[in-house]
């Protein structure tokens, strides 16, 4: 268990017992088990949702649709200036070849 051998782990819980005592022990343990149970939970949903998506994304006819084109001006101007900066440097890779 997490790499320790029995011993260490009879040692940890010893060192515990005398250092809490047996109340605070206890409700440490029954602290620790709670979160050790939320926890679990937790990582089975997550784990279910993934093989789900993933179940999903295998069925046949269940393609990722390509991203859309942004539209209005905004996107049209940026586009425009791509072309033209694009065509001036096009020019300029003509000149250098001459």
């Amino acid at each position: 268990m997490f790499g320790m051998s029995f011993t260490e782990a009879l040692i940890i819980v010893a060192l515990a017992l005398i250092l809490l005592g047996p109340e605070k022990m206890a409700d440490v343990a029954r602290a620790l088990g709670k979160g050790v149970r939320e926890f679990n939970k937790v990582k089975d949903q997550l784990q279910n949702q993934f093989s789900q998506e993933l179940y999903r994304l295998d069925q046949p006819g269940h393609m990722m649709k390509p991203a859309e084109q942004p539209q209005g001006p905004i996107a049209i101007a940026a586009e425009e200036e791509a072309k033209k900066r694009l065509g001036a440097e096009a020019i300029q890779l003509e000149a250098k070849k001459e």
